[in-house]
């Protein structure tokens, strides 16, 4: 495989040049020989697989045989600054790996570490992080699945919060997270961020992320297109409850923001409303901002009817490139989400939805789980996109290319 090609096809969005010890990890049952400074290989890694594997071993980076940027496990791996790197299904990996993260690629594999330095010799020139930095008139906001993560993202230099991740909290659990667990949670996130207002995003639950708690279920959760979002009150009605109740009482001290995650249409934003009425107070409930996520194309294209509805808007480049393009998260190429660019048929959309929220002065943000090249970062711009959420270890890469 050509220098060309690699650069092409393997999806590896890295800042800085690293050599570790290669360990081979196909049966994932069993997680042996994993040491803090090793390179894990696979055929693949769910996101609960690669949850397990985390809280059992420290690892530096992550090779897989199968899998896209913009799967769950790519964002888990880029939250938690371990390097991610997509590779040929022929690939035949030596004792040592060299990921040389300046030209996203692997530059070699070899049997002895050597100094980084001599084993790139030849092979490519380093660039420095940022080097061709650009300018862009937008922000750059912090997402996080926990406060740490949060205070981590806004100590690096974000300008505010773009989401909490609810599901990751008790992802090992038996039971739902209890509605004094979630509190405390929010609470703490809350003060971690204060004076910045906290979005939590309500539980998005199915396709390739199912809590322990929630394998009961996991029959009616387990494709993409399961309830996800509010069409999951039907089965976890009870963890929904308890988390509305939760942020309920947290609103009473601290500023918080709802995303209601998959909206399909107007009604998904009603049934919101309704339990944030019936879990508030009448004097929390008008300070918490609603926002929505539009990650399902029908959303997109109803985007007029539900501006008036919310206050802020969060695109979702994932779901919607794989529900718009027919494709599973983890089978779109690097072709279709890298920094070439998105999908024309999922810029189109972008643009639509882009163009109402700022006709009626609502901002609208997009997740990046990924470090992106300036190309995608100014084309995003270029669409009306007003700010850019990152990991709390991606923010300072993030603000080389968008600074505030």
């Amino acid at each position: 495989m050509d220098e060309m090609t690699w650069y092409e096809d393997v999806a590896c969005l890295l800042t800085q040049s690293m050599t570790a010890p290669l360990i081979e990890s196909l049966d994932l049952d069993h997680y042996t020989g994993v040491a803090k400074g090793h390179a894990v290989i696979a055929d693949d890694l769910s996101p609960g697989q690669f949850t397990d594997l985390l809280a059992q071993h420290t690892i530096t980076a992550l090779l897989l045989r199968s899998g896209s940027l913009i799967d769950h496990t790519a964002g888990i791996a880029n939250a938690r600054g371990i390097q991610l790197v997509l590779v040929p299904p022929d690939f035949t990996p030596a004792q040592f790996v060299l990921i040389d993260g300046a030209r996203e690629r692997i530059a070699t594999t070899v049997r002895e570490p050597r100094m980084e330095e001599a084993m790139l010799t030849g092979t490519s020139e380093v660039v420095a992080p940022g080097a061709d930095a650009v300018s862009f008139p937008v922000t750059v906001l912090v997402d996080g699945s926990d406060p740490d993560q949060l205070r981590t993202g806004l100590a690096n230099g974000a300008s505010g919060v773009g989401i909490l991740r609810s599901e990751w909290f008790g992802w090992s659990d038996v039971t739902p997270p209890s509605t004094e667990q979630m509190l405390a949670h929010y609470q703490a996130a809350a003060n971690a961020v204060s004076p910045y207002r906290l979005n939590i995003r309500l539980y998005d639950i199915g396709g390739d992320k199912i809590p322990r708690w929630c394998e009961p279920y996991a029959d009616q959760l387990r494709s993409p297109l399961c309830r996800r979002g509010m069409h999951a009150y039907s089965i976890l009605g009870a963890a929904i409850e308890a988390q509305f109740e939760a942020i309920a009482r947290c609103a009473r001290d601290y500023s918080l923001g709802v995303v209601v995650p998959m909206v399909t249409d107007l009604s998904d934003i009603q049934v919101a409303k309704q339990l944030l009425h019936k879990h508030c107070d009448r004097q929390a409930e008008p300070q918490i901002a609603l926002g929505i996520m539009i990650e399902v194309p029908s959303a997109a294209l109803l985007i007029d009817d539900l501006v008036h509805e919310i206050d802020f808007v969060r695109l979702g480049p994932g779901d919607l490139s794989q529900f718009t393009l027919g494709k599973l998260r983890s089978q779109i190429p690097p072709r279709d989400f890298s920094g070439h660019g998105f999908h024309p048929a999922v810029m189109k959309l972008f643009r639509s939805v882009t163009n109402a929220c700022h006709t009626h002065g609502k901002q609208v943000t997009v997740c990046l789980a990924i470090e992106p090249r300036e190309t995608l970062v100014e084309e995003l711009v270029d669409c009306g996109v007003d700010a850019f959420t990152a990991s709390p270890n991606g923010v300072q890469s993030m603000l080389h290319r968008v600074p505030m």
